[in-house]
């Protein structure tokens, strides 16, 4: 399903515009004096926690970007990722096994960050981060005698997730992100074939990202650049 079509769906949801709604409250006045804005790509290594019918954890692989803006300190901003490599999860009937589930999602959603440091696009800070969003998912299942494969699309389902890391400036306004997340959801049953289920995932993130500072506090922090590299 494309981009558009997802944002759609998003903003047709009722539990969504409340969360919308909340979350612009929450960061109207950083909107409206808006000083800075990031730019952040991220790679991270996923532990699924699912619920039955999967009894063992697996990792994988995704990447992502965030693209945020507000005040220096508190930013709104939209989130998009998808996996590089899927999680596959094995089933068992009886003890034996009788096929892989491979699990391949895109999430799109909105984010509140926070980064609590005096001057936060330029030095090192604690960052905190909560936010909610949409899940596109297919399911692809692999049978262990006969190998056949079979695809199939989970409805659109919402999940929320926190996260809380470190930000290490390498340049005059880039930084190094890590951080430790957690993303809950709920996948949606598939008729006749799987259960509604916990999808929740944990993820360890590493990424680069740029900040472009505007407004009064701009010469501020062109003081501090100065002082680190001269000039």
């Amino acid at each position: 399903m494309g981009i558009c079509n997802r944002i759609t769906n998003m903003l047709n949801c009722g539990a969504f515009k409340v969360l919308i709604t909340l979350i612009a409250i929450i960061a109207l006045p950083s909107l409206v004096s808006a000083q800075n804005l990031i730019v952040e790509g991220f790679s991270g290594i996923n532990t699924t926690k699912y619920g039955s019918p999967y009894t063992s954890n697996t990792r994988y692989l995704n990447f992502g970007g965030r693209l945020a803006g507000g005040m220096h300190k508190l930013q709104l901003g939209v989130e998009y990722s998808q996996d590089l490599i899927s999680p596959q999860l094995d089933l068992e009937f009886n003890g034996a096994p009788f096929g892989t589930d491979e699990i391949t999602s895109t999430y799109m959603g909105i984010f509140l960050r926070s980064k609590l440091c005096r001057y936060p696009a330029a030095r090192f800070g604690l960052v905190l981060r909560a936010g909610a969003g949409i899940y596109d998912s297919k399911l692809t299942f692999t049978d262990a005698v006969a190998g056949q494969q079979l695809n199939y699309n989970y409805d659109q389902y919402y999940g929320a997730n926190g996260g809380i890391g470190f930000s290490f400036p390498f340049g005059k306004f880039a930084m190094i992100e890590t951080s430790y997340n957690v993303y809950y959801s709920k996948r949606p049953e598939i008729p006749n074939l799987r259960q509604s289920y916990t999808s929740t995932y944990h993820s360890l993130q590493v990424g680069i990202s740029y900040n472009f500072i505007f407004g009064k506090i701009k010469s501020k922090y062109e003081d501090i650049i100065k002082i680190r590299y001269g000039g």
